[in-house]
């Protein structure tokens, strides 16, 4: 497998001058990108990740799949349909509020965000544990399905379910063409979606 040019290691790049990085000791090491790939099946590696058995300039990477010793599938392409979603301006600037729609259990942390008094990007930071909570299949009586209940009751309502945790098809942020669309690509290509959708008449 043709790997890429053996890099220098005491490449350092100075960047006291750069008020994106200011802070930080003046040099770091730039260790490049993930572009080693095992000889065996192809997985990524930096540079300084080649096993210690290599000699000479026949650098190896291994540690995967111990050199070819446990057999992976190969990774399957994206379908398209999945594709042509991260080419989506809309979806790509909501992928969060997306994310957060379908996900199947509520997040429980103790959040500290006195990190965040300073300039700069968000840091989202957690003390302690973090919690998982799946509750019951169904909603009690009068309450709106959410989390994993959005895949088993009321599906045919689903679309509107599911906005309505965000305001509604009507708040204009997020699109219900795109909610409908996400549910189609669960529904073909996730196994786990499909297991849970088996159980929608226990509570319809």
């Amino acid at each position: 497998m043709l790997q890429p040019e053996i890099p220098d290691p005491a490449v350092v790049t100075n960047v006291a001058g750069s008020s994106s990085y200011r802070g930080l000791p003046p040099t770091y090491i730039d260790i490049s990108d993930a572009d080693w790939r095992c000889h065996w099946c192809g997985a990524a590696f930096w540079f300084g990740e080649w096993l210690k058995s290599s000699r000479g300039s026949r650098i190896r990477y291994g540690r995967c799949c111990g050199e070819g010793k446990v057999r992976l599938q190969q990774e399957r392409d994206l379908p398209d349909s999945i594709k042509q979603l991260f080419k989506d301006k809309h979806l790509m600037e909501n992928i969060r509020a997306y994310n957060q729609m379908f996900s199947m259990t509520s997040f429980g942390a103790q959040i500290n965000n006195t990190i965040n008094n300073e300039r700069g990007l968000y840091v989202f930071k957690v003390s302690g544990e973090i919690r998982h909570q799946i509750g019951a299949l169904c909603p009690p009586d009068n309450e709106r399905p959410k989390f994993l209940q959005l895949y088993i009751y009321d599906t045919r309502n689903e679309v509107a379910n599911r906005l309505y945790h965000f305001g509604g098809a009507t708040s204009g942020s997020l699109k219900p063409e795109v909610v409908e669309h996400l549910i189609q690509i669960l529904d073909t290509h996730n196994e786990l979606v499909a297991l849970f959708r088996t159980a929608r008449d226990i509570c319809n």
